[in-house]
């Protein structure tokens, strides 16, 4: 039976710290929940010992998966039955596809367990479950891997009233040194982005605001938002040229995608909207 930490209030810990040590050092799982007001993010505190004995554990059993896939000839194999029954969403990864996420996942563990920081790891198994999301939606899957004719250029959210978008628009955009411009490729990116401004415009513009700053952020950035695809989403095709293929999450269930053209400076939003991709669960 899963036993559960504490709870505390964020004000309880401001008011009265020595109590909440108490909690702390009491719990049975060395641990406390600490909530705060609003949307912003609870906090967990945890005891320097458990730390301390979790990175033991996770460099041991790092290890001992390290020897294994090179010295063991069945273990990726092995891997490759074993992985779907822990991570079920895997299986609508191509045999290819599997087989690239086990040896990515077994090089950035290896690296990361050296660093002692196993929030890449984290990042990659993320990035490889948005891919697998979108493997999951055949008719999404066909709309990415298209060719096709720009539409407009995107306006910053809430700028204009309604969209009114035709092909051969051009929008200005409002913001003041932004650097890269922003495009629809689809006529569903234009549809999904209605949609997306319609229900949660906040974010949306969030989401804008990092297209135009920072649409293809380093591996220095890890970011469970915003990243690349992997495998054969990696890439996309505008004007018969690949391009680096991206996703940002704008909520819980609202997506954009896009392409990175370094060369024209721009993003090729392919498709947005609610409710994609498809629950792979």
């Amino acid at each position: 039976m899963t036993t559960s930490p504490p709870e505390i209030n964020f004000s309880e810990l401001s008011n009265k710290p020595v109590e909440a040590v108490r909690k702390l050092s009491e719990s049975p799982t060395r641990s406390l929940v600490v909530h705060r007001r609003g949307e912003d993010e609870d906090l967990m505190l945890i005891t320097a010992s458990r730390v301390a004995e979790e990175r033991e554990v996770v460099s041991f059993t790092t290890k001992v998966f390290a020897i294994l896939m090179q010295t063991v000839p069945e273990a990726r194999g092995l891997m490759a039955t074993v992985l779907p029954k822990v991570l079920p969403w895997v299986r609508f990864l191509s045999e290819e596809g599997l087989r690239t996420f086990i040896v990515e996942l077994f090089d950035v563990l290896e690296a990361a367990e050296s660093l002692d920081n196993l929030a890449p790891v984290i990042q990659l198994i993320t990035e490889w479950q948005h891919t697998a999301e979108v493997l999951a939606d055949p008719e999404l899957v066909a709309i990415l891997q298209q060719d096709s004719e720009d539409l407009d250029e995107i306006p910053e959210p809430g700028s204009t009233e309604g969209m009114g978008f035709q092909e051969g628009d051009q929008v200005p955009p409002p913001a003041v040194g932004a650097e890269w411009e922003i495009r629809f490729k689809t006529d569903e990116a234009v549809n999904g982005w209605q949609d997306l401004e319609n229900q949660a415009a906040s974010n949306l513009r969030e989401a804008w605001e990092t297209m135009r700053n920072d649409p293809g952020h380093g591996p220095g950035k890890p970011n469970h938002r915003h990243h690349r695809l992997h495998n054969v989403l990696s890439t996309g095709v505008r004007d018969h040229r690949g391009l680096p293929q991206w996703q940002i999450e704008v909520t819980s269930n609202g997506r954009i995608w896009y392409l990175l053209d370094e060369e024209r400076h721009t993003v090729w939003v392919t498709h947005a909207g609610i409710g994609h991709p498809k629950a792979t669960e």
